[in-house]
């Protein structure tokens, strides 16, 4: 889904592979976070489709987040589950 959104092109493996470029969030980012499934640690990307600075938030489309369903969540930019974001550059 990420990699759809984004329009990364490179093969990844598991979310916590994503080439993080950034601390920093911003709209069109991927955001790694260190969530997993079943204890593993693979971690999860995410698309990010909002910065919202007045509330330090962001707001997050994804998928499998909810097993096989897509979905939308607000995260606070502090949120100690943020390993770092893959910002595209040209």
């Amino acid at each position: 889904y990420s990699k759809y959104k984004s329009g990364y092109q490179k093969s990844v493996g598991p979310a916590k592979a994503w080439p993080i470029n950034s601390k920093t969030p911003q709209v069109g980012a991927v955001v790694i976070t260190s969530e997993s499934s079943a204890g593993t640690f693979t971690g999860h990307a995410a698309y990010t489709e909002e910065v919202n600075y007045d509330t330090n938030t962001i707001t997050i489309s994804e998928y499998n987040y909810l097993r096989c369903r897509p979905s939308i969540r607000v995260l606070a930019m502090d949120d100690h589950r943020i390993i770092g974001y893959w910002i595209p550059t040209n």
